[in-house]
């Protein structure tokens, strides 16, 4: 058995990120999906982790790919515990 890493996306523009996201945007707008980082993970090349970092947040990258903001605010799932 051959040990092979993964392809590591180290130098990737912005274009290519910015692209990426559009893309993965269309292919959800299509099946009326809003574009969320999860959703964005998902579906990607990339992480939505390396596009906040690139461009400072999440929602920074949507503004430079001119792409709406999703108005669904993700919150915490409800743990209940037996006593």
């Amino acid at each position: 058995m051959k040990f092979e890493l993964e392809k590591f996306h180290r130098n990737v523009s912005e274009e290519d990120l910015l692209a990426d996201l559009k893309l993965v945007h269309q292919k959800l707008s299509e099946n009326s999906q809003p574009l969320t980082s999860r959703q964005y993970d998902k579906n990607g090349n990339y992480t939505s982790g390396t596009i906040s970092k690139r461009f400072g947040s999440w929602n920074q990258a949507l503004k430079k790919a001119q792409l709406e903001q999703s108005k669904k605010k993700t919150s915490p799932k409800m743990i209940s515990f037996k006593t």
